[in-house]
Protein backbone atom coordinates (compact mmCIF):
# COMPACT_ATOMS: atom_id res chain seq x y z
CA UNK A 1 0.00 0.00 0.00
CA UNK A 2 1.39 3.40 -0.99
CA UNK A 3 1.08 6.01 1.73
CA UNK A 4 -0.04 9.34 0.26
CA UNK A 5 -1.45 10.98 3.36
CA UNK A 6 -0.89 10.81 7.12
CA UNK A 7 -3.22 11.97 9.87
CA UNK A 8 -2.05 12.68 13.42
CA UNK A 9 -4.44 11.41 16.10
CA UNK A 10 -4.12 12.36 19.79
CA UNK A 11 -3.21 9.18 21.63
CA UNK A 12 -5.50 9.86 24.57
CA UNK A 13 -8.74 9.93 22.58
CA UNK A 14 -10.49 6.74 21.54
CA UNK A 15 -13.25 8.85 19.99
CA UNK A 16 -10.84 10.72 17.72
CA UNK A 17 -9.18 7.43 16.73
CA UNK A 18 -12.51 5.95 15.68
CA UNK A 19 -13.32 9.08 13.72
CA UNK A 20 -9.89 9.03 12.05
CA UNK A 21 -10.55 5.49 10.86
CA UNK A 22 -13.32 6.88 8.65
CA UNK A 23 -11.07 9.58 7.14
CA UNK A 24 -9.45 9.45 3.70
CA UNK A 25 -5.95 9.26 5.18
CA UNK A 26 -3.90 6.22 4.21
CA UNK A 27 -2.16 6.02 7.58
CA UNK A 28 -2.70 7.25 11.12
CA UNK A 29 -0.02 8.44 13.52
CA UNK A 30 -1.15 7.80 17.08
CA UNK A 31 0.55 10.60 18.99
CA UNK A 32 1.83 10.15 22.52
CA UNK A 33 3.82 13.37 22.52
CA UNK A 34 2.67 16.96 21.83
CA UNK A 35 -1.07 16.32 21.69
CA UNK A 36 -1.20 14.61 25.09
CA UNK A 37 -1.05 16.56 28.36
CA UNK A 38 1.58 15.47 30.88
CA UNK A 39 -0.98 14.10 33.33
CA UNK A 40 -2.65 12.07 30.57
CA UNK A 41 0.45 10.25 29.29
CA UNK A 42 -0.12 6.94 31.06
CA UNK A 43 -3.77 6.77 30.03
CA UNK A 44 -2.79 7.61 26.46
CA UNK A 45 -0.40 4.66 26.38
CA UNK A 46 -3.22 2.29 27.25
CA UNK A 47 -5.54 3.93 24.71
CA UNK A 48 -2.94 3.60 21.96
CA UNK A 49 -2.26 0.01 22.90
CA UNK A 50 -5.97 -0.79 22.63
CA UNK A 51 -6.16 1.06 19.30
CA UNK A 52 -3.31 -1.02 17.88
CA UNK A 53 -5.16 -4.20 18.81
CA UNK A 54 -8.46 -3.07 17.28
CA UNK A 55 -9.79 -3.15 13.74
CA UNK A 56 -7.86 -0.53 11.76
CA UNK A 57 -10.11 -0.41 8.71
CA UNK A 58 -7.27 -1.18 6.33
CA UNK A 59 -5.13 1.75 7.49
CA UNK A 60 -1.46 1.62 8.41
CA UNK A 61 -0.80 2.63 12.00
CA UNK A 62 2.25 4.42 13.39
CA UNK A 63 3.03 5.53 16.93
CA UNK A 64 4.86 8.75 17.77
CA UNK A 65 6.57 8.30 21.11
CA UNK A 66 7.95 11.00 23.41
CA UNK A 67 11.45 12.37 22.88
CA UNK A 68 14.36 10.53 24.47
CA UNK A 69 15.29 13.47 26.68
CA UNK A 70 11.88 13.47 28.40
CA UNK A 71 12.47 10.18 30.19
CA UNK A 72 9.16 8.89 28.81
CA UNK A 73 10.37 7.00 25.74
CA UNK A 74 11.00 3.60 27.31
CA UNK A 75 7.64 3.70 29.09
CA UNK A 76 5.96 4.46 25.76
CA UNK A 77 7.74 1.57 24.07
CA UNK A 78 7.08 -0.86 26.89
CA UNK A 79 3.38 -0.03 26.77
CA UNK A 80 2.81 -0.41 23.04
CA UNK A 81 5.46 -2.75 21.62
CA UNK A 82 4.21 -6.02 23.16
CA UNK A 83 0.96 -5.67 21.21
CA UNK A 84 0.24 -5.09 17.55
CA UNK A 85 3.22 -2.75 17.19
CA UNK A 86 5.33 -5.84 16.59
CA UNK A 87 4.07 -5.74 13.01
CA UNK A 88 3.60 -1.98 12.68
CA UNK A 89 5.82 1.10 13.05
CA UNK A 90 6.75 3.88 15.43
CA UNK A 91 8.09 7.39 15.12
CA UNK A 92 10.58 9.11 17.45
CA UNK A 93 10.10 12.76 18.21
CA UNK A 94 12.77 15.30 17.30
CA UNK A 95 15.19 15.67 20.20
CA UNK A 96 17.19 18.59 21.51
CA UNK A 97 19.72 19.03 18.75
CA UNK A 98 23.04 19.20 20.63
CA UNK A 99 22.23 15.95 22.40
CA UNK A 100 20.86 14.15 19.37
CA UNK A 101 23.72 11.81 18.46
CA UNK A 102 24.48 10.84 22.05
CA UNK A 103 20.77 10.28 22.66
CA UNK A 104 20.46 8.12 19.57
CA UNK A 105 23.30 5.84 20.59
CA UNK A 106 21.89 5.65 24.13
CA UNK A 107 18.48 4.85 22.65
CA UNK A 108 19.99 1.91 20.79
CA UNK A 109 21.21 0.47 24.11
CA UNK A 110 17.72 0.95 25.57
CA UNK A 111 16.17 -0.81 22.60
CA UNK A 112 18.52 -3.78 22.98
CA UNK A 113 17.59 -4.11 26.66
CA UNK A 114 13.87 -3.54 26.20
CA UNK A 115 13.51 -6.14 23.43
CA UNK A 116 15.71 -8.79 25.02
CA UNK A 117 14.48 -12.17 23.83
CA UNK A 118 13.10 -10.86 20.53
CA UNK A 119 14.73 -11.14 17.12
CA UNK A 120 15.29 -7.43 16.79
CA UNK A 121 17.14 -5.20 14.36
CA UNK A 122 17.30 -1.46 14.97
CA UNK A 123 19.03 1.59 13.57
CA UNK A 124 19.17 5.00 15.21
CA UNK A 125 21.19 7.47 13.14
CA UNK A 126 21.46 11.03 11.91
CA UNK A 127 22.75 12.41 8.62
CA UNK A 128 26.28 12.34 10.05
CA UNK A 129 28.02 12.58 13.42
CA UNK A 130 29.12 16.21 13.16
CA UNK A 131 25.68 17.64 14.00
CA UNK A 132 25.29 17.20 17.72
CA UNK A 133 28.53 15.33 18.44
CA UNK A 134 31.85 16.85 19.38
CA UNK A 135 32.25 18.14 15.84
CA UNK A 136 35.04 15.71 14.93
CA UNK A 137 34.93 14.18 11.45
CA UNK A 138 34.93 10.65 12.88
CA UNK A 139 32.09 11.17 15.34
CA UNK A 140 29.48 8.39 15.08
CA UNK A 141 26.16 9.21 13.49
CA UNK A 142 24.35 6.55 15.50
CA UNK A 143 24.37 2.81 16.16
CA UNK A 144 22.91 -0.51 15.03
CA UNK A 145 21.26 -3.15 17.23
CA UNK A 146 21.16 -6.77 16.05
CA UNK A 147 19.56 -9.88 17.57
CA UNK A 148 22.90 -10.90 19.09
CA UNK A 149 23.95 -7.47 20.43
CA UNK A 150 23.57 -8.39 24.10
CA UNK A 151 25.19 -11.81 23.69
CA UNK A 152 28.21 -10.29 21.98
CA UNK A 153 28.39 -7.65 24.70
CA UNK A 154 28.43 -10.27 27.45
CA UNK A 155 31.18 -12.19 25.67
CA UNK A 156 33.29 -9.02 25.81
CA UNK A 157 32.45 -8.29 29.42
CA UNK A 158 30.38 -5.22 28.57
CA UNK A 159 27.52 -4.32 30.92
CA UNK A 160 24.95 -2.34 28.87
CA UNK A 161 22.99 -1.04 31.87
CA UNK A 162 26.12 0.12 33.64
CA UNK A 163 27.50 1.81 30.53
CA UNK A 164 24.16 3.46 29.87
CA UNK A 165 24.07 4.81 33.42
CA UNK A 166 27.45 6.43 32.98
CA UNK A 167 26.54 7.80 29.53
CA UNK A 168 29.10 5.64 27.75
CA UNK A 169 26.96 3.98 25.08
CA UNK A 170 29.41 5.11 22.40
CA UNK A 171 32.10 2.89 23.90
CA UNK A 172 29.58 0.04 24.18
CA UNK A 173 28.80 0.02 20.46
CA UNK A 174 32.36 0.91 19.51
CA UNK A 175 33.60 -2.26 21.20
CA UNK A 176 31.01 -4.26 19.26
CA UNK A 177 31.85 -2.58 15.95
CA UNK A 178 28.25 -1.41 15.61
CA UNK A 179 28.64 2.36 15.54
CA UNK A 180 27.47 4.06 12.35
CA UNK A 181 30.26 6.27 10.99
CA UNK A 182 29.44 8.03 7.74
CA UNK A 183 32.08 10.73 7.83
CA UNK A 184 31.11 14.33 6.98
CA UNK A 185 28.14 14.49 4.62
CA UNK A 186 27.76 18.29 4.89
CA UNK A 187 24.01 17.90 4.89
CA UNK A 188 21.26 18.02 7.46
CA UNK A 189 18.62 16.18 5.51
CA UNK A 190 17.06 13.62 7.79
CA UNK A 191 17.25 11.64 11.01
CA UNK A 192 16.32 7.98 10.87
CA UNK A 193 15.15 5.50 13.46
CA UNK A 194 13.74 2.08 12.63
CA UNK A 195 12.99 -0.96 14.77
CA UNK A 196 12.16 -4.37 13.28
CA UNK A 197 10.85 -6.80 15.88
CA UNK A 198 10.37 -10.49 15.30
CA UNK A 199 8.70 -13.09 17.48
CA UNK A 200 9.98 -13.93 20.96
CA UNK A 201 12.69 -16.57 21.06
CA UNK A 202 11.43 -19.91 22.40
CA UNK A 203 12.40 -20.63 25.97
CA UNK A 204 15.31 -23.01 26.49
CA UNK A 205 14.34 -26.47 27.80
CA UNK A 206 16.59 -25.74 30.77
CA UNK A 207 14.90 -22.41 31.53
CA UNK A 208 12.89 -22.32 34.79
CA UNK A 209 9.13 -21.82 34.47
CA UNK A 210 7.92 -18.21 34.64
CA UNK A 211 5.54 -18.97 37.51
CA UNK A 212 7.02 -21.76 39.60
Amino acid sequence: MKIRSLLFVPGDSERKFQRALTSAADALILDLEDSVAADQKEGARQTVRASLESDRNGKKLFVRVNALDTGLTLGDLAAVVPTALLTRSMSFSKMAWRATVASLVAAAVCVALLFMGYGIWALAADTDGIDGGSGASDDPAGAIVTPDTLNRAMERGLDPKQMLDRHDSGTFFGELGDLVKTGPSYTNVNDFRVILVGTPEPASPDSPPENP
